[in-house]
């Protein structure tokens, strides 16, 4: 593994601070306990089973809605989910700007696409470790490292509820398009105002945990830049969901609330920790939240297939950037490291 310093060569968006304190303890995915690990194999495998169940319940309307899906409805929706990770990927490069590390898009976005193979394995800290251990190859402190991720996790939430509160306007969306621009445009002045919680909640968090919080405040406009990129993010993954939903009996009407039932949905798989992905959580809320206006097959159809559709598009971003080859470097390193 790595020994904790930077390569000789390697690149260096920003100078590494001295006398940082200590990686947090959570980092390191060796020190995930034992009960942790069966707890969350243990609710991948009741989720899973629940799951399955549910289809056979339900197997010829779910057969019957896959064989309406084309080809081009899951490349349509795959490229909208890219996009949307995208703009998550790029909102967290904004608070890590903000936080006092520049880093150019390819290498942030290898970094976020690494990071987002880790939510895939059960247990809380994989995301946050992975991008921790590639940003300290480019001499960012683990420390910084997880405010990022716990700030973009922060604003994820914040927003995702928010946009959520679009599954309340039904089917005539229309009349609530106005009262949504407001609120968006409230949320993202208050961001640019008072950020001030923001630090206060993180400086908190590191107090309780036995830490120092790194000295650099997150900036207002890196906060509103942040909520941009989320906002964005949430509207494609309305739209990824939205495609699959078509073919089965969503109109144009359904847009809007198809975004917020898909915000609702992955905030509430952000928040059951133990499930990576959020694996069965996001699909239940899925499926409750489009019913009404698709049908509960259908709805359970579009939650699968999206599910997929979403590991197909973690798996081509990781490929596009280049994480295989980045993460053969760092074992590699690692290895070096080791024996000498």
């Amino acid at each position: 593994m790595s020994t904790g310093e930077p390569s000789p060569g390697e690149p260096s968006p920003g100078e590494a601070s001295a006398g940082e304190p200590s990686p947090p303890q959570e980092l390191a995915p060796a020190r995930i306990g034992w009960r942790s690990r069966v707890l969350s194999t243990v609710l991948v495998v009741v989720v899973g089973v629940f799951l399955v169940v549910a289809v056979l319940n339900n197997w010829e309307a779910v057969r019957e809605d896959l064989a309406s899906l084309s080809w081009t409805d899951l490349v349509a929706s795959g490229i909208a989910g890219a996009l949307a990770v995208t703009c998550s990927a790029l909102g967290w490069r904004v608070v890590l700007a903000g936080l006092g590390q520049r880093v150019p898009v390819h290498p942030a976005l290898t970094m976020f696409a690494a990071g987002q193979l880790g939510k895939y394995v059960p247990g809380s800290v994989w995301t946050a470790a992975i991008q921790a251990e590639l940003g300290q190859r480019r001499n960012i402190a683990r420390s910084t490292m997880l405010v990022s991720y716990l700030i973009s996790l922060m604003i994820a939430v914040a927003t995702g509820g928010l946009v959520g509160m679009l599954v309340l306007l039904g089917p005539d969306a229309a009349r609530g398009t106005a009262l949504w621009m407001l609120l968006v445009a409230g949320i993202v002045g208050a961001a640019l105002l008072w950020p001030g919680w923001l630090n206060r909640a993180m400086a908190w968090a590191f107090t309780k945990a036995g830490r120092t919080a790194p000295p650099t405040a997150l900036p207002g406009r890196s906060l509103a830049g942040a909520v941009a990129w989320l906002i964005a993010c949430w509207g494609f993954f309305g739209i990824h969901v939205w495609l699959l939903a078509r073919p089965l009996g969503a109109d144009a009407a359904d847009l809007v609330p198809t975004t917020g039932a898909f915000a609702l949905a992955f905030v509430a798989g952000l928040l059951v920790v133990p499930l990576p992905a959020g694996a069965g959580v996001r699909e239940g809320v899925l499926v409750a939240t489009l019913a009404g206006s698709i049908g509960a097959p259908a709805a359970l159809t579009v939650s699968l297939v999206s599910r997929l559709v979403l590991l197909g598009v973690d798996l081509f971003l990781a490929a596009l950037f280049g994480v295989g080859g980045v993460a053969r470097t760092v074992r590699h390193r690692g290895v070096g490291s080791a024996r000498r």
